[in-house]
């Protein structure tokens, strides 16, 4: 990476100081550094994770298309498959060891069931109403996978071991948070992904660089960065989507 980034950003409400006035002299009283230490990594915390949402609801419907992902929701991908063809089908249809998505995806609405028959629920007829009449199945599958990626994440990485999506969100995470520094897309190559990502999460679990690159890859090819000149950057819509959901952390 050949571009300087600025190494300072706006934290808010870290800590507060007391000033007392006392004998006409203002006194004030200091706060103990690990304090303000615990301040400055607790917001630091909290923008990387703000930022972190943003980028799961900007990039949804591109990371639903990336080969991973799609393996560890293809569960997901059939049941909403067969009600779009079908409008309805019996539960006996799920393989046994799929019944836990349709519990799932009955508690965020997407789905109904009465006595043994499964139907389309509000979150996903809202879709049959919005969508425009030229989206193919698979359009549509991927708009409501999105929608489903988004509203069920936290289950599905925790509860339901589904933790592809994580990789890409931190590998863009590390990106575009160093981008909103610098309040322009900045151009990485793969050491710089490494080291970014380092940065934010800190001593995470590392993964080898060929699996790295081939996330990147996957990245790219959906959509989320471009390649200029042997270069990662962010695609220029995905750069203006992350600008209108979170503010500049330049300074």
């Amino acid at each position: 990476m050949d571009e300087t980034i600025l190494k300072f950003i706006g934290l808010n409400d870290i800590e507060s100081i007391e000033v007392v006035r006392r004998d006409g002299k203002y006194i004030v009283n200091w706060l103990d550094k690990e304090e303000v230490a615990k301040g400055v990594d607790a917001e630091m915390r909290h923008l990387v994770d703000r930022s972190e949402k943003a980028i799961l609801n900007i990039t949804k419907q591109r990371l639903v298309r990336t080969s991973i992902l799609r393996n560890g929701l293809n569960p997901i991908i059939e049941i909403i498959g067969l009600l779009i063809r079908e409008g309805e089908f019996k539960k006996r249809e799920v393989a046994q060891n799929n019944l836990e998505y349709l519990k799932f995806l009955k508690n965020l609405n997407y789905i109904d069931l009465e006595d043994s028959t499964v139907f389309g629920g509000k979150e996903l007829n809202k879709f049959y109403l919005d969508k425009e009449d030229n989206l193919s199945e698979t359009e549509l599958i991927d708009i409501v996978l999105g929608d489903i990626l988004k509203d069920g994440y936290p289950y599905l990485k925790e509860m339901m071991r589904i933790k592809h999506v994580t990789p890409f969100l931190r590998l863009t995470n590390a990106n575009l948070f160093p981008s909103s520094i610098k309040g322009e897309r900045v151009h990485f190559q793969l050491d710089d992904f490494i080291r970014s990502e380092k940065t934010l999460y800190g001593k995470t679990k590392v993964n080898p660089r060929i699996k790295t690159l081939n996330h990147l890859n996957e990245l790219e090819r959906v959509g989320v960065f471009d390649v200029e000149d042997g270069y990662y950057v962010a695609n220029e819509g995905v750069w203006e989507d992350y600008r209108m959901e979170t503010p500049s952390l330049a300074i």
